[in-house]
Parts: C-alpha cells; structure tokens; sequence
C-alpha cells in the first residue's frame, strides 16, 4: 500500500512538473495615462524583443488599458506612441515561464509644441525691393 502511494505521489509530481512547461507563455500589460491621471484611449503599443523577429502591437482601451497574452518567456521592450503625447519606453521587461511581471503604468507627457515659420520674401522680390533702396542711397550719399 505505501508503494502504490509513493508510486501515485510520484505520478502526480511529475504530472503537475510536465504541465507547467519551462516555455509557458506568460503575459505583460498595463494602463496608459497622462499627467493629470486620465486614461489614453487609443495609444499604440508596440512589444518588441531582440530575440524575436516580429512586433506585436494593440490599442489601448476606453480606459488605458492594454495586454498582450501568450509572451514567450524572453525580454522584451514595450513603446507607447499616442497623437500629442511625447513617446514613451521601457526596456528589459522580463517575462519568465508560466509568470507574468507586474502590470505596468505608463504615464505620457505632453509632447513639446514646435513648429518654424519662415518670414520672407523670395530672393526676386528681395532684389527688387533691395536695388531701388540702394539707388536712393547711392544719390542722397
């Protein structure tokens, strides 16, 4: 009887071993927010690692919130791109077998506004108005 049972242990250890596989996905995600602590709806978010070949991306939603599920275990990089927010990293998020890392909060800053205005006349204008002026210059001396 006490080898049947150690035999049963046995078989139920290495059953419960084989179903938590060194390569079970795990799963990264997170909330997108800005400085005042509102959602952003729609931010683009890319998962990329070096070991991989492909990008996955996904939108957050109506309230920030993004997920990416089935991540092979492996270090990743996440990057969030939202219209008039600057972009933002985080690098060596590392997703063990079977684990996932705790969820991350992303808070984007509002992108710097720049813009050039060039004021000016084309150079033909410019020769025109400049050569009357230098005219009168050369007369009044």
């Amino acid at each position: 009887m006490a080898a049947f049972s150690a035999t049963a242990w046995l078989v139920a250890a290495l059953l419960s071993l084989s179903a938590q596989s060194p390569l079970a996905p795990g799963t990264i995600g997170g909330a997108v927010t800005d400085g005042s602590g509102s959602a952003v709806v729609s931010a683009v978010v890319t998962l990329s690692s070096a070991a991989s070949t492909g990008n996955r991306a996904t939108v957050t939603d109506q309230t920030g919130s993004f997920h990416f599920a089935a991540v092979e275990p492996g270090n990743y990089t996440i990057a969030i791109a939202a219209d008039g927010f600057a972009p933002w990293t985080a690098a060596d998020i590392e997703v063990r077998a079977g684990e996932n890392p705790p969820l991350l909060s992303a808070v984007l800053q509002v992108a710097p506004v720049s813009s050039k205005v060039d004021v000016g006349l084309p150079q033909s204008e410019l020769a025109a108005q400049q050569l009357p002026a230098e005219e009168k210059q050369r007369v009044l001396g």
